[in-house]
């Protein structure tokens, strides 16, 4: 308990995360026979929060394009340029490959939820996937580790903070 009190002052996701180990492991516990009950069940949820923020048009105009005014490989300014059209998750985005685009369509079978879908995409998103370099199968790839690789979510996620927002409010790749 002293343990999420700490890490609870950090914020909601740290507690969030710690309080989901700590049941887990006690779940073992009881599952191998160490322990009657999982004390962890007691311990208090924290509600989850609903994004706010959305980008407005002038916003999403400064992101389109002062990301070609970075350092940023071609595959991340496609990338971000193509999240801004499509609405998928990074996760989703980072794992499409070149075959997965038919007739203006994207098939996504890589989910957050573990259903497949199809994407129609706009002319728009279509140019900015023909003017990605094409490296391997997947569509948004980087050099790493003498090969390539699919574009690392992470690495999208972080992107704002690393374009210093464009001078723009604090913004995520999910607003």
């Amino acid at each position: 308990v002293e343990l999420l009190d700490r890490v609870g002052k950090r914020g909601d996701g740290i507690y969030t995360r710690v309080r989901s180990i700590v049941t887990m492991m006690f779940r073992v516990g009881v599952e191998r026979g160490l322990i009657e009950d999982n004390p962890a069940h007691t311990l208090p949820k924290r509600p989850k929060k609903a994004r706010e923020r959305v980008l407005t048009d002038a916003e999403l105009a400064v992101i389109w394009y002062g990301i070609e005014k970075t350092m940023a490989a071609p595959a991340m300014i496609g990338m971000i340029r193509f999240l801004t059209l499509t609405g998928l998750r990074v996760s989703e985005a980072a794992g499409a490959r070149w075959g997965d685009v038919r007739d203006g369509v994207l098939a996504v079978s890589s989910t957050k939820t573990g259903n497949a879908h199809y994407v129609p995409l706009s002319a728009q998103a279509l140019a900015v996937i023909e003017a990605v370099p094409a490296h391997g199968d997947h569509i948004f790839s980087t050099y790493h580790a003498r090969r390539w690789r699919p574009i690392h979510t992470r690495s999208v996620s972080s992107a704002p903070r690393y374009y210093d927002h464009f001078g723009l409010p604090h913004w995520t790749i999910h607003d």
